[in-house]
């Protein structure tokens, strides 16, 4: 039985809280279809892995080796050719917060899709020592950010 610290609840309010913020977004797409929808629901999958290992790196909420390595690795299989895959040209249907610079700037977004990719691996890697897992989520948060900046709406 795992017991929440005072520091532990605040971590999960502001989970919580963050999560209420987005729904506004999610229910925009919940209309999303084929290959849209795949690539909302991977990257739901990202961001409520970067909740888990964010606080735990950051020692906000006690740190388990096991759920940051799983954490990390669902960010790296959503990552790379995984996610360049789901962006087949053209696939911006009313739903999709993807911008049109994705296909006219490819390289570019391909080259942040396998950087976020490495960098969650390393993550992965890193997970059993919670200092070094610390600096490789440091490494790779501003790496997710980078793409989003420049290729969502």
């Amino acid at each position: 039985m795992r017991i929440l610290t005072l520091p532990s609840i605040a971590a999960l309010a502001l989970v919580g809280g963050i999560a209420l913020l987005g729904t506004s977004g999610a229910m925009a797409q919940a209309g999303a279809e084929g290959v849209v929808k795949e690539r909302i629901e991977s990257m739901k999958a990202m961001k409520t892995a970067m909740k888990i290992a964010g606080p735990m790196v950051n020692g906000v909420m006690t740190y388990d080796a096991d759920e940051v390595k799983k954490a990390a690795e669902a960010i790296a299989a959503g990552t790379g050719e995984a996610l360049t895959k789901m962006f087949p040209e053209g696939s911006t249907d009313g739903e999709s917060d993807a911008l049109p610079e994705i296909w006219s700037e490819w390289s570019r977004f391909e080259g942040l899709a396998k950087d976020t990719e490495t960098k969650a691996k390393v993550l992965a890697a890193f997970s059993g020592e919670q200092s070094k897992a610390a600096a490789a989520f440091d490494a790779l948060e501003p790496s997710c950010k980078a793409c989003h900046r420049a290729f969502k709406d």
